[in-house]
């Protein structure tokens, strides 16, 4: 049986999969989502990963003994070769945001549907060859066992 944080991390994949630009969207990446944060690679191309970035304390009192709020971090990378990767990144950021919408049925009973919180630049590993990312943070409720 998966942890609900790997129940969250799979809903989260699914409606990144979502990401096609036949389906309306700018990029796409939804060909390709990782769930393992190391697999990113160092072509020129664009990835996204879903991580579990912390859990904490529910933030409503009465959820306290039953949820924790956990907040995931999609790593959001496209290639380093491009003269407008900034300009592809601002289009991943919103298609990653756009992957959620009206999608509450891709997230189980007792699961918060995911809130934004930001979208931050992120930089390449050490070792890696540079390339132009973010992390798209967003925070859920989800049930402790």
């Amino acid at each position: 049986m998966s942890t609900p944080a790997w129940t969250l991390l799979t809903a989260f994949q699914t409606c990144l999969a979502r990401i096609k630009v036949a389906d309306g969207y700018h990029t796409d990446a939804g060909l390709h989502v990782s769930m393992e944060p190391r697999q990113i690679p160092q072509s020129d191309g664009l990835c996204i990963v879903p991580i579990i970035e912390s859990r904490a304390r529910a933030t409503d009192a009465a959820l306290t003994r039953s949820k924790r709020l956990v907040t995931v971090a999609v790593i959001a990378k496209v290639g380093n070769a491009r003269s407008d990767a900034q300009e592809r990144l601002q289009e991943l950021i919103d298609d990653v945001e756009r992957a959620f919408e009206q999608r509450q049925p891709d997230f189980p009973a007792g699961y918060q549907f995911p809130t934004f919180v930001e979208a931050t630049p992120v930089e390449a590993a050490e070792g890696m060859s540079p390339w132009v990312g973010a992390q798209i943070r967003f925070t859920s409720h989800i049930p402790i066992r």
